[in-house]
């Protein structure tokens, strides 16, 4: 994989890519630094969604489904490091070595399944301080 891979090293303060936009159907993995992850509320308000650091991904949804990105991206650390993959560059990878491709996708799955589990989590910690928690 790293022979498709390219790296930026970017600046503190540096937008990878903003919600709504439509770019490069690219999953980025952090080498070096922080980037901060967020969505518009519905009042214009900015809410932070995650702070990702070394070794964590980003832009996975745009990369799976050519949909636009669901959150903006902000640098949150000086001189961050962030490798991408093209997607055109992920499907020559798969043709040629399934098994590399195999595993890429098993760890994007587990990554993806971490967050909806917390996501989940999180809900029902909400829903019972709202609504009280109910003894079955």
């Amino acid at each position: 994989m790293a022979d498709v891979m390219t790296g930026d090293t970017f600046p503190e303060g540096h937008v990878v890519y903003r919600e709504n936009e439509v770019g490069c159907s690219c999953i980025y993995i952090i080498r070096r630094g922080k980037v901060d992850v967020f969505k518009m509320s519905t009042d214009g308000e900015p809410l932070m969604l995650a702070v990702l650091k070394e070794g964590n991904f980003f832009g996975e949804f745009s990369f799976f489904d050519h949909r636009p990105h669901s959150a903006t991206t902000v640098v949150s650390a000086p001189d961050t490091l962030v490798l991408s993959l093209q997607r055109p560059d992920f499907d020559r990878v798969v043709e040629s070595h399934p098994l590399i491709g195999y595993k890429v996708l098993i760890n994007i799955i587990s990554e993806i399944s971490e967050v909806i589990r917390r996501m989940n989590a999180g809900y029902v910690d909400m829903t019972g301080y709202l609504f009280g928690r109910t003894k079955r």
